[in-house]
């Protein structure tokens, strides 16, 4: 999880040196979207087991 946090940071701050350019923009669309796998993977560990 570590690796890919710290990943995504990396891309959002490559992608936000570019600014203008379209690759910089996906760069940090993949960086977000790392950040946000990341959160999910580390909540699923807590989550509820049990569905009402």
């Amino acid at each position: 999880m570590l690796v890919t946090f710290v990943l995504g940071m990396v891309l959002i701050i490559r992608g936000w040196m570019m600014t203008g350019q379209m690759a910089g923009l996906g760069l940090m669309l993949v960086g977000v979207a790392l950040i946000l796998t990341t959160l999910y993977l580390y909540n699923a560990r807590f989550a509820d087991r049990k569905k009402q």
